[in-house]
């Protein structure tokens, strides 16, 4: 008998378990459209944590800005209002300064590199990841976004004199921005819808732009791998208030899925680039990339950016990204 109540008891106790984990429901923000490799990547781990924790936490994604912007969404989780988020990882600098790292110029070898440098297990993302603590934010992961070409209506660029003259829209923030001044490019800073008018209008002569996202301006016939003069990336954030709500096996389902996700994410990203650039041959894009000893004095031109932001960026994190970068 007493063995027949223990037993009650267990299986009473695992239901009020499951009833409690059954109210878990976490909402997450981003900007991107349904159809952009992001929303994918994130609704598929989303529909994982549903499933892997037997409907017990739901994960619900709100695409396309309908709950925030990127910028608005960053300070929605500093003040707990909203529970995670995936966006651009510049927009980090909104409340991190040290976030600038990011824009800074050939940053990695490749854009795939991005998640590793900052990989929250090693040092230089352990110490960014203190930083977004201290306003509020976890940092669960990061996602690369594929190679950013130098693209234009003009002209084949193969070397920076070619740029000259030429307004060009820039990806990311103040670095990035240095970093197109120092190749003798006016940068500007347009939103994708205001981007669109201005390429069609002639007002802008080109744009940073990953494969995926310049299949949507013709216009743009021209295309420059420049190597990493620009690193896109995103990350994957929880707000404190949501993340400490949660139980220790909750968080450990919810990390070891979104790194499952992640390694899909950026080997997908690598095959979406080259059936993207595929595509654009066959439509007639012109695409080539800067010979090598051009591109090492692009890396050159650029290089004083490091100086420039590394009061802004903070020296402690200057000093983790050398130590991280040596071979």
């Amino acid at each position: 008998m007493l063995k027949f109540r223990n037993m009650l008891l267990l299986v009473a106790t695992l239901a009020l378990s499951g009833s409690a984990w059954a109210q878990t429901k976490i909402r997450l923000a981003h900007e991107l459209p349904v159809t952009h490799y992001g929303h994918v990547y994130i609704d598929r781990w989303a529909k994982l944590v549903k499933e892997r924790s037997n409907g017990s936490i739901e994960v619900q994604v709100f695409p396309s800005g309908q709950l925030y912007k990127d910028a608005d969404a960053i300070q929605a989780l500093n003040n707990g209002s909203l529970d995670m988020q995936l966006a651009v990882a510049s927009y980090l600098s909104v409340v991190i300064p040290a976030m600038r790292i990011v824009d800074l110029p050939y940053l990695t070898p490749t854009p795939y590199d991005l998640p590793a440098l900052l990989d929250v297990t090693k040092p230089l993302g352990a110490h960014i990841n203190a930083l977004a603590k201290e306003k509020g934010i976890n940092i669960l992961g990061w996602w690369a976004a594929g190679d950013v070409l130098l693209t234009n209506t003009k002209r084949v660029v193969n070397t920076a004199a070619d740029l000259k003259g030429m307004t060009i829209r820039v990806i990311g923030g103040a670095p990035a921005e240095s970093a197109l001044k120092a190749l003798g490019v006016e940068p500007i800073h347009l939103s994708p819808v205001e981007l669109t008018t201005a390429v069609s209008q002639g007002t802008v002569d080109g744009f940073e732009s990953t494969y995926s996202f310049w299949k949507i301006f013709p216009a743009a016939k021209y295309g420059t791998n420049v190597g990493t003069l620009a690193v896109l990336g995103y990350t994957v954030m929880a707000s404190d208030k949501a993340w400490n709500r949660l139980s220790a096996e909750q968080r450990t389902l919810i990390s070891k899925t979104l790194a499952e996700v992640t390694a899909a994410e950026i080997q997908g990203v690598r095959e979406l680039d080259r059936t993207d650039a595929e595509f654009l041959t066959k439509q007639g894009r012109q695409i080539n990339a800067l010979a090598p000893e051009e591109l090492a004095r692009w890396k050159a031109a650029t290089a004083r950016v490091y100086a420039e932001y590394e009061k802004d960026i903070g020296p402690e994190v200057m000093g983790l990204l050398a130590k991280q970068r040596q071979p």
